[in-house]
């Protein structure tokens, strides 16, 4: 069966995107107030602040965050229609990702780090070279509605996508 873990996160106000590290230690939030929070997945303690991660691009609310299997970026989306890397250690977006004709609707982090997909209302998903902040591959159709779901093997050799009609 499934674990499930409720965790309060003390002194952050509602936060409306959360991510998890690979080793399940990390949480992090993107608070409505635009302050990005790292906090400890057993304890519930704060390990970290990012209070000038709100002027660092995006509009809040933010809608979803994806956290770089080493730890170091993450990537986020507002309701801009944009994707935001963010580096953790050197504070500041280091790719803009443009080009979405809808609002985003999934993010996910290959375990390898090499690529980073999203997807968007309209089906269409795009892999990036987070790298680069450039399309690795022409884009992805197939969906001809939303696509929540994106997901990497593990060996990051094959990308997964549900769609919201099912498929």
């Amino acid at each position: 069966g499934q674990t499930k873990r409720h965790i309060t996160c003390d002194g952050h106000p509602a936060g409306s995107a959360a991510a998890i590290s690979q080793d399940q230690r990390t949480l992090l939030t993107i608070g409505r107030d635009g302050v990005l929070s790292a906090w400890d997945f057993t304890s519930g303690s704060r390990l970290a602040t990012w209070p000038d991660f709100a002027g660092s691009g995006g509009h809040a609310p933010y809608r979803r965050a994806c956290l770089s299997p080493d730890g170091t970026r993450v990537a986020y989306t507002g309701t801009d229609r944009r994707v935001f890397i963010y580096d953790l250690p050197a504070r500041c977006v280091v790719h803009t990702l443009t080009g979405f004709g809808w609002h985003l609707y999934g993010l996910a982090w290959s375990p390898d780090g090499r690529w980073l997909a999203t997807s968007g209302w309209d089906g269409l998903i795009i892999v990036w070279d987070p790298a680069t902040g450039q399309r690795a591959l022409p884009e992805l159709r197939g969906h001809f509605s939303g696509v929540p779901g994106l997901s990497f093997t593990a060996d990051s050799r094959t990308l997964i996508s549900h769609g919201a009609e099912r498929t």
